[in-house]
């Protein structure tokens, strides 16, 4: 459970500012550590916390975007490319993920 909270909590902090590098960088860290950490017997949650976070990451893969594509104003332009941005910080971690199992 308590997992689960944290890794939403940071999911949605990095996602949710694509833009930001620091947030991005620390999101991408992490699924780095997670992944060295993955096989030694000191860290036998590694696996499980991988699994609750591609999770995560798949649910922001489909999620849909909230901008409706038909309006072009300048807010809405930005929230659309915010969300793609999310989605390929998303798929980046997920390759990642994939890629070391």
């Amino acid at each position: 459970e308590r997992a689960s909270q944290l890794l939403r909590s940071l999911t949605s902090r990095c996602l949710d500012r694509p833009d930001d590098a620091d947030a991005k960088g620390l999101l991408e860290e992490f699924v780095r550590d997670l992944l060295l950490l993955l096989g030694r017997p000191e860290w036998p949650a590694a696996p499980l916390v991988l699994t609750l976070l591609s999770k995560l990451l798949c649910r922001r893969m489909e999620r849909k975007a909230e901008v409706a594509v038909s309006r072009r104003d300048s807010k809405d332009a930005k929230a659309e490319r915010e969300e793609q941005a999310a989605r390929l910080l998303s798929l980046d971690l997920l390759g990642q993920v994939l890629a070391a199992g």
